[in-house]
């Protein structure tokens, strides 16, 4: 039974520009692209190549972020699979397995730094090393490590995001390229989730 968000099915306010600065330069320069737009939707291409290069999986689908709470992950070819989080709760529905597993939303922001991307929070973005690699390519890494995920590397295209690659504990890469920004800024309706009938439902709330 899953139990973990997966990452690689499974993976983006103004106010925070005043505060960019307690962040450290890179922190703060990253920190200040990504909350520059309130929100996006694009299509991706997702790749997941093994420790020594080899191409283990290839999949499409779309991304929509609506800053500060709301994110929304679906592959939709070969195999669907949805991770939608609310500001509430984070719902990973895998219809393959007719199974939907539920966390809750303030726990998980900081085990995955693909939070990074919606939340504004500094104390998640404490748990973080951010470096600079020139002036389009940011590496994350976790200060102290744990989970599946042990960082992720973001790379843009003028204000948008062009490419994520997410580093996992056990050396597989998964990455994430960007299509054209869908125009204007999705809705927080287009973040909700209605647990469909006749599904197992794991509860990972409070456990």
């Amino acid at each position: 039974m899953k139990t973990t968000i997966p990452y690689r099915t499974g993976l983006f306010l103004a106010g925070i520009l005043a505060a960019a600065t307690a962040f450290g330069d890179a922190a703060g320069d990253l920190s200040e692209r990504i909350f520059k737009t309130s929100g996006f939707s694009a299509g991706f291409v997702q790749t997941v190549k093994s420790g020594d290069g080899k191409l283990l999986q290839e999949s499409r689908g779309e991304m929509s972020l609506l800053r500060p709470e709301f994110f929304r992950m679906e592959i939709t070819d070969p195999d669907e699979s949805l991770l939608v989080a609310d500001g509430k709760n984070v719902y990973s529905y895998d219809p393959l397995l007719e199974q939907v597993v539920i966390y809750s939303f303030d726990r998980e922001i900081g085990n995955s730094p693909l939070m990074l991307l919606v939340s504004p929070d500094k104390k998640v973005w404490d748990r973080y090393r951010i470096e600079s690699r020139g002036k389009d390519a940011f590496k994350v890494t976790l200060r102290e490590p744990g989970g599946l995920v042990t960082g992720m590397e973001i790379l843009f295209r003028e204000d948008s995001i062009a490419r994520l690659n997410v580093y996992e504990t056990d050396g597989k890469v998964s990455s994430y390229e960007f299509g054209a920004v869908s125009p204007g800024v999705p809705e927080k309706k287009d973040f909700r989730f209605d647990v469909p009938e006749g599904v197992t439902v794991d509860d990972q709330r409070g456990k």
